[in-house]
């Protein structure tokens, strides 16, 4: 399942609803405090991977509305609701106009402690009379409306709520179909839903301002924090072993205690047993070192940030495989953080080839134009503050002379030679040519090495 809209409204800085398109690979460049986090967060609070506060909701907007809306393609052909019971998502008419799972959740930022108030799809769904509720009503009410609809049940497996709504809707012929709310609380919709919100996609959030200090009990090793969540998994039997072997130990305490008042009552009196819980978490040793043995917290801050960067892959990765998801949103801010330009480069590469993998998708922020550059226009939207205070979230040809002429851009200065093609695919054709000449044993420039290395530009 893939995220391929997102719609944002009265949340932070996004009073007015915004619409944003997402590709498999997306990047939200903008200046500092344009709204880029904020898309961020907004999706994490749709996932439910962040917990709102009373100042998310907008201040000029209604507070009581805040909401995240999420469409989302490359559904299952077939879901699963038992072992005899499957649905085919547009036979039941749960998606959207354009064909995609439109999913509403709806947060009360009124109040102290804001928290969700509402989920609902909407969806191109029958509006006619006894077509609408058919949804929400039990098999021995979807039996009685097919009777006094004179459906013919013949061949219809009646034990099975879809088989009946199926045959209802066929025996109807045209009907009227409108955009219209389903509400997931009642009947089998609210098991489709349960189904539904099992398949969404995982997502895992790094923020920019992730610590990566000395201090930091992850950038220390950020094995410590996996050792202490395997010791989460296992509470109970510690708990088990921490209560043996204090039995046991207090038992021959007190008993030498005991014995001790046999030869100096004064002394055993003075004594008092007592145990320390034992902190596991010390117990346990993991580190990652390099050749030279040298550990993470003394490595350069960028390094730090790769290692923790991977780290939080590894987690997520996990976490999808443990909630058996249908994928995963992998969401970054400014992976180029305290990275070398030529990494800064080769980081961007690395998380669009991880943005092809079935089932994932990538999303990053960035004020950073000469990242931007080299990706491709469809995968760029340029976050921005109108005159009126409102924010704008742009994409299609017009945004990287918008983006150059609002963020500026920085000069290379390791670019050696342009070079100006026709199409993209004259790019490709040049650097192949390269690479036969050079093996044929001509002293050729490599195309394609130069150009990941910066040196020359294809125009």
């Amino acid at each position: 399942m893939k995220l391929k809209r997102v719609r944002i409204r009265n949340f932070r800085c996004f009073q007015a609803v915004t619409s944003i398109d997402m590709e498999n690979f997306t990047v939200f460049i903008g200046r500092n405090d344009s709204g880029k986090s904020a898309v961020l967060d907004a999706l994490a609070m749709f996932f439910n991977e962040y917990t709102p506060d009373s100042d998310d909701a907008s201040l000029s907007g209604n507070k009581a509305d805040m909401a995240v809306i999420c469409e989302f393609g490359d559904l299952p052909r077939e879901l699963v609701i038992d072992a005899d019971y499957r649905i085919n998502p547009t036979e039941e008419w749960l998606l959207n106009e354009r064909g995609l799972l439109e999913i509403h959740r709806i947060f009360n930022g009124a109040i102290q402690k804001p928290k969700l108030t509402r989920t609902f799809l909407v969806a191109r769904h029958p509006i006619s009379d006894n077509l609408t509720d058919l949804l929400y009503l039990k098999n021995s009410e979807l039996k009685t409306r097919a009777r006094d609809l004179g459906v013919e049940l013949e061949g219809v497996d009646q034990r099975i709520n879809s088989s009946l709504r199926q045959a209802i809707w066929r025996s109807a012929g045209d009907f009227e179909v409108a955009q219209r709310e389903i509400d997931i609380e009642k009947e089998d919709a609210k098991k489709i839903w349960t189904v539904l919100n099992k398949q969404l996609p995982v997502f895992a959030l790094f923020h920019s301002d992730r610590k990566s200090t000395d201090q930091d009990d992850e950038a220390q090793d950020p094995l410590k924090t996996a050792i202490n969540e395997a010791l989460q998994t296992q509470e109970d039997a510690l708990e088990t072993l921490t209560g043996f072997v204090k039995e046991q130990v207090l038992g021959i305490a007190r008993a030498t205690v005991e014995k001790l008042r046999e030869m100096d009552p004064g002394l055993a009196q003075e004594l008092n047993p007592r145990f320390k819980k034992p902190e596991w978490a010390k117990v346990f040793g993991v580190s990652l070192t390099d050749d030279a043995q040298i550990p993470i917290n003394k490595r350069g801050s960028g390094v730090r940030r790769l290692v923790l960067l991977n780290f939080f892959r590894a987690k997520a990765e996990k976490q999808l495989f443990a909630a058996d998801a249908s994928g995963i949103i992998y969401a970054i801010e400014e992976p180029e953080t305290s990275q070398h330009p030529r990494n800064q480069k080769i980081l961007l590469s690395a998380l669009r080839e991880l943005s092809e993998q079935p089932g994932c998708q990538v999303v990053i922020t960035t004020h950073t134009p000469v990242l931007v550059r080299d990706l491709p226009l469809d995968t760029v939207r340029y976050v921005t503050v109108t005159a009126d205070g409102m924010r704008s979230v742009q994409q299609g040809e017009r945004i990287y002379h918008n983006i150059a002429q609002e963020l500026g851009v920085i000069p290379d200065h390791d670019v050696r030679l342009f070079i100006g093609v026709e199409g993209v695919n004259d790019i490709d054709f040049l650097c192949n040519l390269s690479e036969i000449l050079r093996a044929a044993g001509e002293n050729f420039l490599d195309l394609r090495a130069l150009e990941s290395q910066g040196k020359i530009i294809f125009i």
